[in-house]
Formats: structure tokens, sequence, C-alpha cells
């Protein structure tokens, strides 16, 4: 788990990487469209720091009505820059729950009740900081009478992101 990372005002607009922030999440994906976007010379500033990769889950843990929110980063939208407001979470070993199973498991009912009560205010926003660690999150990985609900949003959002990557390409975007 890693945090993002704030690039200022001076340079949004800059180019065309996606700078993703909390608003650009919806519905388990980042945006086609992002509200900011940065150069090329900005993504390379960061990309260190940020080590994003295909698979890597992002999660709003600063704001409002946001904390919690999710996304699956995929081979079509990983090249971008992620706010601060996010933690990037890797998962290291696919065969104790792979990334798929840790989202669905993130965006269950009780998952959401804890992390909304784990939040805290400081200064005006929310946020979960270091209490993110405190979350109890089921293991739904294996065989389970979870299996076939995992395996159905797995492959939802295997054809979703498909179906963007094309629009993406036709809207000029890639």
């Amino acid at each position: 788990i890693r945090k993002g990372n704030e690039v200022g005002s001076h340079a949004y607009g800059t180019g065309n990487i996606p700078f993703v922030r909390t608003s650009d999440v919806n519905n388990f994906e980042i945006s086609v469209d992002p509200t900011k976007s940065v150069s090329e010379g900005v993504y390379e500033e960061f990309a260190a720091q940020q080590k994003l990769l295909p698979d890597d889950i992002l999660m709003v843990v600063d704001g409002r009505y946001r904390i919690g929110a999710t996304a699956l980063l995929t081979a079509s939208n990983v090249h971008c820059v992620v706010q601060s407001h996010f933690r990037i979470i890797t998962v290291l070993d696919e065969r104790i729950l792979n990334h798929y199973e840790l989202l669905f498991a993130l965006n269950l009912p009780s998952v959401k009740k804890q992390l909304r009560n784990l939040v805290f205010v400081q200064s005006t926003l929310g946020t979960l900081g270091s209490r993110l660690l405190e979350l109890e999150i089921p293991l739904l990985h294996g065989n389970g009478p979870w299996k076939d609900r995992v395996s159905s949003f797995q492959e939802l959002l295997r054809k979703r992101d498909e179906c963007l990557a094309v629009l993406r390409t036709m809207s000029g975007a890639e």
C-alpha cells in the first residue's frame, strides 16, 4: 500500500497523461475523460514513486463522500499519475487473494460500513489515514459461496475494460 502524489496546479493541462483525482473514480473504474492531465515529464517525475501496475487498486482515503471508492488499474489506463488522496494497493501474492477478490471484498456493504466508521475529520476533510490498516476484509479466495459472484464480477470488469479501451481509441485518447 502506497500513497499517490500531488503534482501542483501548475502541471494541470500540460499534456495528455491523466492525473487521477477522486472525482475521476466511479463504478470501479477511472473516467476515460479525466478532469486534469499532465505532461509526460510530470508523469516521469512520479512514475518511479508510484510504481503503478495493471491490477493495482486505487482507493480514495481522503475527502468527504468519496472515501472508500475504488478503481482497478488495467493495461489500458495504467499510464497515469494518481493524486495523494488515494492509496495504491498492489496484491503481492495472488495465491492468497487476487486483485478482483480484494476489489470485490472492499466493496461489500460490511466493509463499506467499517470504512465509514474509521474515517476521522482532519482539519475540514475526512480521512482514513493509517486507520486503513484496521480494516477487516473477508478473504474471498478459493471455493466458497462467494466464488460465482466474484467470478461474474471479474468477467464483467474485464469485458468493460475491453469496451472502454476501444472507446478511448475511437475518440483519439490513445
